[in-house]
């Protein structure tokens, strides 16, 4: 049964669903910017019962295997990617096959930066494209002979916040 192709857009904003889920699963709260400059989240982390709080940024990037070479394409806007701010940044790239959601590769803002910049490109481009190449099994990520893998729902920055548990 062939699956009708959904806009973009709802893939995109379905993404940012999804991964807003996820850190709320861990225990984070989330909030979506009311005007978008460029962040699709702001997680907020409360430790020690309210006496502390971490604030960070995340983009989420959404694609679909190509059906030719199966490969990805994530853009990222080089000044986002090349900025530095008080506020640390990480981007979420997902795969969506027609039917569902793939695979999940968490980077560091840093991380992202020098593997572009290990490709021998600085970002001189606007934007900046990724291509990655998935396994069938979405357990296995390369960009170009860099192997992603490990990146691969590495969610290892974001561990379950026990502090605002239930008593």
């Amino acid at each position: 049964m062939s699956v009708p192709e959904v806009d973009h857009l709802y893939i995109g904003g379905a993404g940012e669903y999804l991964v807003m889920a996820e850190l709320m699963a861990r225990g984070y709260n989330v909030a979506v910017p009311r005007i978008d400059t460029g962040d699709d989240v702001l997680v907020i982390r409360v430790r020690d019962e309210g006496d502390e709080y971490t604030l960070r940024r995340v983009q989420v990037k959404t694609a679909r295997p190509s059906s030719r070479s199966g490969n990805c394409s994530f853009t990222v806007k080089r000044t986002q990617l090349e900025s530095v701010a008080n506020v640390d940044l990480w981007y979420v790239f997902l795969v969506r096959s027609p039917e569902r959601w793939r695979t999940a590769l968490v980077f560091r803002q840093e991380t992202l930066r020098d593997l572009q910049r290990k490709r021998g490109r600085k970002a001189t481009a606007d934007p900046v494209t990724f291509e990655i190449k998935l396994s069938d099994d979405g357990r296995t990520a390369l960009l170009g002979s860099e192997d992603l893998s490990r990146y691969i729902d590495d969610w290892s920055d974001w561990p379950m916040n026990l502090s605002i548990a239930s008593p």
